[in-house]
Formats: C-alpha cells, structure tokens, sequence
C-alpha cells in the first residue's frame, strides 16, 4: 500500500516539473495588461470560483470559495503510524492564495485553505491547511493539478485530528 502511494506521489510532482520545465523559462515578455481575473475551476461534481487581483509584475493575489462534491484521492496519517487511501468528498471550501504567471502557458499559486465536509447524518468535518496548485495550456483553458497538505478535523471535540494530503489530478480552469 505504501509504495503505491509513492508512486502516486512520485507521478504527480514529476509530471508537474516536466510540464513547467517544457514551458517558456523566461517570465512574459508582454506587459499583462489585465489587473484581474475571474476564473471558474472545475473538477469532478465541484464548481470553485476565484478573483484574482494583480499586486506587482507577474504575482497576482486572490481568493476562491466552492461547492459541490469534488472527488479525490486522500492519504490521512494516523497516529498508529498506518495510512489510510481512499476518495473524499468536499462540500464547501475557501482559499487564499498568492499567484504567479511564469509563461503565457503556465502558471501556479501556493495559499491556504479551509474545506467543511457532511458525509451525512448531521455530521461535519473540517479540513485545513496549505495548497498548491499549477495549471498550463491556452489563454482562457487551462488543465491543472492540486496538492493540498493540512488537519483533518474528524471530531473537535474529542481531539480526533489527522494529517493529510490530498491530490486532485485534474482540474479544468476557464478564465473570463
């Protein structure tokens, strides 16, 4: 089980360096002559909407929020030193996050972020913590990959809290 997970994770970040690796490795050579984006990111049941504001050169700062059922894959570390793999569901989630355009091809955004989950029967659960995020292609579409690493808040009252990381292999952005 674990090597699979190393292999999953192996995948993700060396398909990530090759693509930004490929792209142009010089920064815009055009002046960006908008000072804001809107943009929809969509991976699978989830909607995620963000503004971005332009803060200096190639940085942009920004805020997102979503909703739906975005699936993808987990690794929770548990205080037994076992793993557990499996899919998650969020519900609703906000981020802040800083970004940078390296080419007019790829860009991508480091921040933190908070997710509320309700697997049902009145239950919640919270996940927290950072996140990074890259995304290439075209002007308006772009194909993008996540990581996020932060607390898995099973039961606040208990003290049931997890490390975990999540992996969306996929997410679809379309800039307006």
């Amino acid at each position: 089980m674990k090597k699979k997970i190393i292999i999953v994770f192996s995948i993700f970040f060396l398909t990530s360096i090759y693509i930004a690796k490929s792209q142009e490795s010089h920064a815009l050579a055009e002046k960006d002559k908008n000072k804001r984006y809107y943009t929809f990111n969509i991976d699978p049941f989830f909607l995620h909407f963000q503004y971005e504001g332009k803060i200096k050169n190639n940085f942009y700062i920004g805020v997102g929020a979503g909703v739906g059922m975005g699936v993808r894959p987990f690794l929770r570390l548990f205080p037994d030193g076992k793993t557990g793999f499996s899919i998650m569901a969020d519900n609703a989630n906000f981020e802040f996050y800083l970004s940078q355009r390296v080419s007019k091809t790829f860009h991508h955004s480091i921040g933190i972020f908070t997710s509320i989950q309700t697997p049902g029967e009145g239950d919640y659960f919270f996940f927290s913590g950072f996140e990074y995020s890259l995304f290439y292609g075209f002007k308006t579409i772009k194909i993008g990959q996540r990581l996020q690493f932060g607390l898995f808040f099973e039961n606040i009252e208990e003290k049931i809290i997890y490390p975990q990381i999540n992996i969306t292999p996929l997410v679809i952005q379309i800039k307006f």
